[in-house]
């Protein structure tokens, strides 16, 4: 099925009619393809698979021939799919990054939270979309360690931070974190929700104690 157009005949057929559409398009448009699908083995068994396919030219411009690559992301997309049923369910914001801090989950409580919705979100870099402007260095340095070993300072911790809303509105929100890896790449979770009326609360406590113990 891998030679010239008939790996087609291994596509599934839910997923058939977009690819071809997909892959015709970069033919015409003499372009690179990339997309994600599923093939049908001879035995029955369904895998994902990510295929890119980049165009050689040479000094004029024409096309000598084409490198391309296939990526087997079953196991990913079966974690997307146990994740999926999961948060369907969910009063938390849940939001999944990959190593390099670039969104590949946004569930629904996330779109109400931050204004954001899934399209928005996926594909763009967490760190620019909710973290505010003074803390994005900070979180760009975790990441280059969360990259390098899967590790982090607040892995496997519940820890409140300022986050940043589509409109600009900042509000405290509360995060617990974990890693995974997926095809030997590590991702993150972080499971958000408001925290701003108990920030609210523990300061108004923190200054009413602050003004008992002045008193005494």
């Amino acid at each position: 099925e891998a030679i010239g157009d008939g790996w087609m005949s291994a596509l599934h057929p839910d997923d058939l009619q977009r690819v071809s559409l997909e892959w015709l398009k970069s033919i015409r448009e003499r372009t690179g393809f990339s997309s994600e699908y599923r093939f049908v083995k001879p035995a029955g068994k369904t895998t994902w698979v990510y295929s890119q396919v980049t165009p050689e030219k040479d000094g004029a411009g024409t096309i000598i021939g084409c490198v391309g690559t296939v990526t087997d992301i079953t196991e990913r997309r079966q974690t997307e799919e146990k994740l999926r049923k999961i948060t369907e369910s969910a009063f938390d914001a849940i939001i999944i990054i990959d190593e390099n801090g670039v969104i590949n989950y946004w569930n629904h409580v996330a779109e109400t939270l931050f204004g954001y919705a899934k399209d928005e979100a996926i594909g763009k870099d967490v760190h620019t979309l909710i973290v505010l402007a003074e803390y994005a260095s900070a979180y760009q340095h975790g990441m280059m360690k969360f990259k390098a070993r899967g590790t982090g300072d607040l892995l496997g911790k519940r820890v409140v931070l300022p986050a940043q809303k589509k409109d600009g509105t900042q509000f405290y929100a509360e995060h617990s974190f974990a890693a995974f890896q997926s095809n030997n790449r590590w991702n993150a979770v972080s499971i958000i929700r408001d925290y701003t009326e108990r920030k609210q609360y523990e300061d108004e406590l923190k200054r009413l104690n602050e003004t008992l113990e002045q008193r005494v």
